[in-house]
């Protein structure tokens, strides 16, 4: 059993890093451009795809509604 729990503590650590990194890169893109960017929104699909593999909770599904609205806005704004 302590195989388990090490490899979902294991996968934890994975998505917090990914988390942080496609934040970081958001981060880049807003300050050198907008965040409005369409560059921003691929790093925001990046953030949906590891926020999803997370186990369904009303937060989760808060922030992933909250960047898909931010993807539709930016997805509007540049290509009508």
């Amino acid at each position: 059993m302590a195989k388990i729990e090490d490899k979902k503590e294991e996968a934890d650590d994975l998505l917090a890093k990914c988390e942080k990194l496609s934040k970081d890169a958001i981060s880049m893109i807003t300050y050198l451009f907008t965040d409005s960017h369409p560059l921003a929104a691929k790093y925001n699909q990046i953030m949906v795809e590891v926020i999803n593999l997370r186990p369904e909770n009303p937060e989760r599904t808060h922030t992933l509604i909250q960047i898909c609205d931010k993807n539709l806005e930016i997805a509007q704004k540049f290509f009508g």
